[in-house]
């Protein structure tokens, strides 16, 4: 598990948008178990392997006027429903499955999903990843603040499901405003300046006073390499 640290506005949003392809990529390349998917479209980019939980749930993850259901399989129409037939009844039951998995407080899958809480929200976000990761042999998990809202049991959840994912044979690029959060669960934290690489730490143990200097833009203080770019 890859940890992106740094103060907000320092690229964390760029860098997701160029990975998973509605941002142009002026320099460089993204590339999956050897694919370049670097001029791919974001469909062929999930297709690839590629499973985002995006940072803002209420902009980017969910359709408010959707039920629940709906916005479970939203991007997965290809994988869920097969011969790309919409069907309710398997929706709906995938819908049952997430809410007792994840713990998510909902009537039932019929209910608008703009009738839940923030946390609730995050937990079909969430549940909507698995159910990608799940249909991929070897995923790519880009979280970005994927614990943001939650308690404390729900964290301990996400961290447990994260960990899943790295333990499977997946990739999980996690990217956090809390630094305890990445120095608990990663084992390589890049620190985002002005949007380029000011250090890269190994870990754990991490020193967190060599962390908030790079992230300060101190490049003497970080400890491994440090590039120009993400």
């Amino acid at each position: 598990m890859v940890g992106v640290a740094g103060v907000a506005g320092n690229g964390q949003t760029e860098l997701i948008e160029a990975v998973v392809g509605v941002r142009p990529i002026e320099r460089g390349r993204v590339v999956v178990h050897g694919r370049d998917v670097t001029r791919a479209s974001p469909a062929e980019r999930l297709r690839a392997g590629l499973v985002l939980v995006p940072q803002d749930r209420l902009r980017d993850g969910i359709v408010p006027a959707l039920r629940l259901w709906e916005n479970l399989v939203l991007g997965l129409h290809r994988d869920v429903f097969s011969p790309w037939r919409l069907r309710p009844q398997v929706g709906r039951q995938l819908a049952r499955d997430a809410i007792r998995e994840f713990a998510i407080r909902a009537p039932h899958p019929d209910v608008p999903v703009s009738y839940l809480s923030g946390g609730n929200i995050q937990k079909v976000v969430l549940a909507r990843s698995a159910l990608a990761v799940r249909r991929r042999p070897r995923p790519v998990l880009i979280a970005a603040n994927p614990a943001r809202g939650l308690d404390v049991r729900a964290t301990a959840q996400v961290h447990a499901y994260l960990r899943s994912v790295a333990q499977q044979g997946g990739g999980v690029l996690l990217l956090s405003e809390d630094l305890d959060e990445l120095m608990a669960l990663c084992t390589r934290i890049l620190v985002l300046y002005r949007g380029s690489i000011a250090g890269v730490f190994t870990g754990p143990p991490y020193d967190r006073y060599q962390l908030g200097a790079a992230m300060l833009g101190q490049h003497a203080a970080s400890v491994g390499q440090a590039g120009t770019e993400a």
